[in-house]
Order: structure tokens, then C-alpha cells, then sequence
């Protein structure tokens, strides 16, 4: 066996094959039969053509091998090709134990040569599957990613948030805006390319709910003003966030001011939103803000593997696959009418940018597919039918679906369900090596 870089050869008793690696997993064979092997296969083309034909004496098939290469030598010629092709295949892959792309293009073929005295030229196409890296959990390093905590401070914010479903609103027409009242604001950016920042959107004019820059503009002003300005970060704002802060010119319409009397946080409060006192309404909001905080946390603990594995574990995808996850997040999008309607307003700059991010979402998603399953399979951890049933019907259940058989869940929802379980148990995996390191 002789190898180079993407290039190697291999012989057996009757072929030399050449193979060429290519770019996007495809490779090129390139196969010398001997005349031993092409006699072989046209022997094996003649005994198929035996049984396509009547000759007086031998049932179907039965007639001598030389008898039907006399007599239907076209036959036989014609089927050569088709024989040799297949029989030349089975060796070279027994050969080079290359593995086929699953459900990949047609292999290409080509016979430049076939010859009785000096053997048969073949050229084969096709697409492999992807060469992935092992995984090592060990290189993993969540620094930014905090475990979930809920302080009193949000617990506390998030009920007076909700004393404003209960306000009673006073519009205010003849005074100018001032520090404790709450404004209907339209803000947008006035460079080029403008774009609403907010709309319709409740403020409050306070320190705790109010940038001091806008504080400024919007102080003294009255219903239906429109005032430009520069945002920028408060005085107090830490220095880390002064340095990043990036300034923008906006413009704030004022479409209405309002006072708001709120209800007193009390049991007759409390019993409103369906607990029976003021603790048992803050054990509540606590639970649904340490519910929504460990969401998040592993949502973000997710994301930051996903990350990591697309960073650091860079490798070819075959280019059909690749177009296949496109097409289907393509037709997936237009299925949308509002989003389709949209998509054919674009110009053909916008749609190419909506391509490419399609595009690197696309190779993303495949990645992650076989990164994961490389995970699974090297840990040596077990995916059961039944977690890949409970997230299909979870999925279907969040798709409007009720009383679903788990027997007839449809294919594409299994195996999108069986990708899931697995990138999930890939992250848990590499997050939890991490984890017993620290």
C-alpha cells in the first residue's frame, strides 16, 4: 500500500485502485482490472444473459457459457459493462473499506477501457461520510456560565411588574413629562440604516427604569414631541460597560403620558393572582424565576458546547447533505405565508444574505449531528427508543398534536427527535466531564 497526502493505492490479487480524496468528502477511484478479473465478469454477464434467452435443448439459464458468448456476443458485451462496474465496485470497497455517504448522490462511472487482453480502465465518483475528530470533554471550559440564582431584589421587581396588569391609568394632556410618570415612547435610530428600536413601548421616569440620557430628552417635553439625541451610558455605569457601550442617535416620539395608581402589595392583592397571601405570592414568583433562571442556565450551557464543538472541531461536510439541510430549512421558512410574502420582497442582495445565514445554520446543524453522535458512540452512551419517543411526542404536542399514538410518530419526526436526545446526552456528557475536573 502506497499513500500520500489525499492520494493512496491499494492492490489486490486482480485490481490496483487509486484513490483520490477530494474536497466536501468526495473521492475519485481510479481501477485497473486485469484481463483475469474482466474475463470473470464477462462470464458472470453471459450467465445473465442466459436466462433472458430460449436455446432449443437448455432450459432458461442452463445453456453453456460458450454457447451464449457465440451467440448473443452483443448481449453480452452490452451487459459487460453493467457487471464489470458493479463486480469492480464490490472489491474496491472490500478493498479500501471506504464508507459510502448513507443516502448519498448516484456513484458516477466510467469506463475509458474494456478489454479481454489488457484488463479494463474504471473511474468511480462518489461522496463519503465525514472524517470526524474525537471529542475531548476535557478542553471544554464554561468560564461564563453561572449556575441560576434568584435575589430578593428580582423577586420584589417582578411583582411590581405585575401591579401594572392591575393600574389604574390617568392620561395626562396638560403638563409636560416629569421625574414618576410613565410614557408611550416610538424610539428609533436616525443614521442610516434607521430602524425602530421600540414601539408603543411603556417607560417609566425613574433612575431604576429609565437610562439618565433619556431622562433628559424626555423631562419637560409633552404629548407628541418628538426629540433627537445621543444615547450613552449612565455616569455610574461600570467602566467595563462605559468601554463597550457604543453611542447612537436616536430620535423619541412621545405618543402619551400617563400617571399610574398601583395596587398595594397585599393579601387581597395576592389572592388576584391566585395565591392565598403576600409570602405565598413572593414563594411563587420565587419558583417561576428559578424555573425560568435554570432554563436559561441550560439553554446558555447548551449553546456554550454547541460553541465549542463547532469552533474547535473543524471537518469536511459532504456538499449533497449539506444542500439537503438547506433545501429543507428553505422550504421549512416558506411554509410561513407572512414569511414567504416577505422573502419574495427582498432584493437579491437581502435573499443572498438570508441564504448564507441558512447556509451557516445549516452546516452547524449537521455538524453538531456528527460531532454528537461521535460523542455517543466513543462514551459509549445509550440513546433508548424510549427517550427518543418522549421528545417526539413532546415536539408534536408543541406543534398542536393531541392523542398521539407513539406507534405511528412519522419517520422525519423520529429521526429529528432521535438527533435531539442525542446532541442532548453529547452536551450533558461533556458538560459533566468538565464539571467533576473543577
Amino acid at each position: 500500500m502506497a499513500k500520500t497526502d489525499n492520494l493512496e493505492e491499494i492492490s489486490t490479487d486482480h485490481l490496483k485502485i487509486n484513490i483520490k480524496k477530494l474536497p466536501l468528502c468526495k473521492v475519485e477511484l481510479s481501477v485497473h482490472a486485469d484481463p483475469e478479473f474482466v474475463k470473470l465478469a464477462q462470464k458472470k454477464a453471459a450467465k445473465e444473459v442466459s436466462k433472458q434467452v430460449s436455446i432449443p435443448g437448455f432450459r432458461k439459464g442452463k445453456a453453456p457459457i460458450e454457447t451464449i458468448l457465440k451467440k448473443y456476443s452483443s448481449a453480452v458485451e452490452e451487459k459487460l459493462n453493467s457487471v464489470l462496474a458493479d463486480e469492480a465496485f464490490k472489491a474496491c470497497q472490500k478493498a479500501t473499506n471506504l464508507k459510502i455517504l448513507s443516502n448519498g448522490p448516484k456513484i458516477t462511472y466510467d469506463a475509458k477501457s474494456i478489454s479481454l487482453e489488457n484488463g479494463a480502465e474504471l473511474t468511480y465518483k462518489f461522496e463519503l461520510e465525514p472524517e470526524i475528530p474525537s471529542v475531548d470533554p476535557l478542553k471544554f471550559s464554561p468560564k461564563s456560565i453561572k449556575a441560576p440564582k434568584v435575589t430578593k431584589k428580582e423577586i420584589d421587581e417582578a411583582i411590581h411588574q405585575t401591579k401594572f396588569y392591575y393600574a389604574e391609568w390617568n392620561e395626562i394632556t396638560d403638563r409636560v413629562a416629569k421625574e414618576g410618570d410613565y410614557l408611550l415612547l416610538d424610539i428609533e435610530t436616525t443614521e442610516e440604516p434607521k430602524q425602530k428600536v421600540f414601539q408603543d413601548t411603556r417607560f417609566e421616569i425613574s433612575d431604576k427604569r429609565m437610562a439618565k440620557w433619556m431622562q433628559e430628552l424626555v423631562i419637560g417635553s409633552k404629548t407628541n414631541d418628538s426629540i433627537e439625541g445621543t444615547s450613552k451610558p449612565d455616569p455610574d455605569a461600570p467602566d467595563k460597560e462605559k468601554k463597550e457601550f457604543e453611542p447612537k442617535k436616536v430620535k423619541i416620539t412621545i405618543k402619551k403620558i400617563e400617571e399610574a395608581a398601583l395596587p398595594n402589595l397585599d393579601d387581597e392583592f395576592a389572592k388576584k393572582l391566585g395565591a392565598e397571601s403576600v409570602e405565598a405570592l413572593k414563594e411563587s414568583v420565587e419558583k417561576m424565576l428559578q424555573d425560568q433562571a435554570q432554563a436559561k442556565y441550560d439553554q446558555d450551557k447548551r449553546e456554550s458546547v454547541n460553541k465549542f464543538l463547532i469552533d474547535t472541531y473543524q471537518f469536511d461536510l459532504p456538499s449533497s447533505l449539506l444542500q439537503k439541510e438547506i433545501d429543507f430549512r428553505f422550504s421549512q421558512l416558506m411554509e410561513n405565508s407572512k414569511t414567504k410574502k416577505e422573502y419574495e420582497t427582498f432584493s437579491d442582495e437581502e435573499k443572498q444574505k438570508q441564504m448564507d445565514n441558512l447556509r451557516k445554520q445549516s452546516i452547524d446543524a449537521v455538524r453538531l449531528f456528527y460531532i454528537s453522535r461521535k460523542v455517543v458512540s466513543d462514551a459509549k452512551i445509550n440513546v433508548t427508543y424510549d427517550d427518543v419517543i418522549k421528545e417526539a411526542l413532546t415536539s408534536l404536542q408543541h406543534h398542536g398534536h393531541t392523542k398521539i399514538d407513539p406507534k405511528s410518530i412519522p419517520q422525519e419526526v423520529y429521526a429529528l427527535a432521535f438527533s435531539k436526545v442525542m446532541l442532548k446526552k453529547a452536551q450533558d456528557y461533556i458538560f459533566n466531564q468538565n464539571e467533576k475536573q473543577t
